[in-house]
């Protein structure tokens, strides 16, 4: 599903593609202005620059020419260049409303929401009482970047409805975008086709096309269509934007990040880019990087929710969980029944160790979203460390009956069985998980665990031996198997497992008692002088720079 996100920075194409003007002095010229945007729509932006710097040179306060060229100028990146064009227009006719719509979408861009939203919120005022496509389609561009959607779906549909039957260019595209807003994306390709063939060179008219090609899987389609719309005009960001989109809609993780490189070398305050760049670094693992996308975004926009939650995930790879927190408490001042934010925000306090807020926070999320199956996992793991096992054995079960494929859960239920001692319930869950997910090296290592205590030794080793090919940072693999090496008589095997350990854990408690175990049971049998001195040697060999993580 196309994220809001991505609507939001598709308005940067559209919102002024049409004229609501209620000044009198405004609306003399108003047919001049109109004939402009179109030409932008769905039309060559060359001839428009050329007759705006020729109408400018005439008349530099030219009130038509200079809403245009501010439009092309946020399109291209000079957001800052726009605002100027339209404060000279407001300077001249301040109730010009169409010129607060575009300043109030300009400021929003460059951060300055709060200056946006009031000029976003004078354009409603203004135009309360006209109901023609123009002003709806306006008015529902001015909804959408207030973020208020259900008042701009209702202007979409209505511009739906306005502009049915019609054949005309300008009602087509008007159409063919309303479509677009409301996910209707194989309505909206059959109606900007259909607009195509008579208007070739349209770079904002493909862009939407590629878009919508995009939305249906369609990705060579768009691709063409996208590379076209940059032959056409190479300094349009959102296009670059639409194309890293439909790219990372394929995971092709490195070439999008390159095209919203060259967006953001465009429009240096582009929130969707520096978004959705962030969210590609994420998913490469590339952390650092992703937090300084989405810092500089939520910078440009703090309320922007999809890109918080985005943070608050990678904080948590990272640990960073203290912000992770302010995050999810920011995302739920946003919106009080957003019970993603409430489940994050338990899952943030467990990692904090705050067991009980955890709970509450949990039981939030799930008083909002009754099935939500991650809530109901992270309020057994806090019911679990409160010492609620069987309450959280009946979340677990009921997080499970929702989603049979949770790893995660089946992990979580066999520690908690593995506690209990209930080993073979245990090892079927973490079983269980690995089926679900065959590279989890914290599964394989916890089963190996489970193994030793159920007396599994060779099925311990095998567990654990794999645990340690898939990370051979971890610790805990080497003491499982040392665990089931002695219980097998194997020492040497045992002891080397064992002083891996303490070697990057001096202190671990279990590794030194079960050492103890090993030197107890080679005192009681007889070794040679050689035995003895490959003992020694064996202690004092394997020294890394890995660290425990269990």
């Amino acid at each position: 599903m196309v994220p809001k996100s991505f609507q939001i920075s598709m308005l940067s194409l559209i919102s002024l593609c049409v004229v609501s003007i209620t000044s009198a002095g405004a609306a003399e010229k108003s047919h001049t202005f109109e004939v402009l945007n179109q030409r932008i729509n769905y039309g060559n932006w060359t001839d428009v620059r050329s007759f705006c710097d020729e109408a400018l040179r005439k008349n530099p306060t030219d009130a038509d020419a200079l809403l245009a060229r501010s439009r092309i100028k946020s399109l291209t990146g000079k957001t800052d260049d726009a605002i100027a064009d339209c404060n000279k227009v407001l300077a001249q006719l301040p109730d010009f409303a169409l010129a607060l719509s575009a300043r109030g979408s300009f400021l929003c861009n460059k951060g300055k929401t709060k200056a946006g939203r009031a000029d976003l919120k004078q354009y409603l005022a203004l135009s309360e009482s006209a109901h023609d496509k123009n002003t709806n389609y306006c008015r529902a561009c001015a909804f959408d970047r207030l973020k208020n959607f259900d008042a701009a779906k209702k202007q979409w549909q209505e511009i739906l409805t306005e502009t049915s039957t019609s054949t005309a260019p300008e009602d087509l595209f008007l159409k063919g975008v309303a479509e677009f807003k409301l996910l209707k994306f194989n309505d909206a390709i059959k109606t900007l086709t259909n607009l195509r063939r008579n208007h070739h060179a349209a770079p904002v008219m493909l862009a939407i096309l590629a878009s919508c090609h995009t939305e249906i899987g369609e990705h060579a389609t768009a691709l063409e269509e996208f590379a076209e719309a940059a032959r056409q005009a190479p300094d349009f960001a959102a296009n670059q934007g639409g194309w890293a989109w439909a790219l990372q809609r394929e995971k092709k993780y490195d070439e999008a990040i390159a095209h919203y490189s060259k967006a953001l070398q465009i429009d240096k305050d582009y929130l969707f880019a520096y978004a959705q760049r962030g969210h590609c670094y994420y998913l490469k693992k590339e952390l650092i990087s992703a937090l300084k996308d989405l810092n500089k975004a939520i910078q440009i926009d703090p309320s922007d929710r999809e890109t918080l939650m985005e943070r608050v995930y990678a904080n948590h790879v990272l640990n960073h969980n203290q912000e992770a927190l302010d995050d999810c408490k920011r995302v739920i001042a946003l919106d009080s029944k957003d019970a993603e934010g409430y489940n994050m925000l338990g899952h943030s306090l467990a990692h904090l160790e705050k067991w009980n807020e955890s709970l509450a926070a949990c039981n939030k999320a799930l008083a909002l979203s009754q099935n939500y199956h991650w809530a109901l996992y992270n309020r057994a793991r806090a019911e679990t460390e409160i010492g609620q096992s069987d309450k959280a054995h009946a979340d677990f079960d009921a997080a499970l009956r929702i989603d049979s494929k949770f790893k995660e859960a089946y992990y979580s239920r066999g520690i908690l069985y593995r506690d209990e001692k209930k080993y073979s319930r245990s090892i079927a869950d973490f079983t269980n998980a690995i089926k679900n997910d065959p590279n989890d090296a914290m599964a394989y290592c916890a089963r190996g665990c489970a193994e030793v205590r159920n007396g599994n030794y060779k099925e311990c080793i095998a567990d654990c031996t794999k645990s340690l090919q898939l990370d051979s940072k971890r610790l805990h693999p080497h003491l499982s198997r040392g665990e089931a090496y002695s219980a097998l008589g194997k020492y040497e095997l045992a002891l080397k497992d064992l002083n891996f350990v303490l070697e990057h854990n001096s202190s671990d408690k279990e590794a030194l008692a079960e050492r103890a175990k090993v030197y107890q049971k080679m005192n009681s049998q007889k070794f040679s002088t050689t035995e003895r001195a490959s003992l020694t040697k064996l202690e004092q060999s394997g020294k890394t720079g890995h660290q425990r993580k269990d």
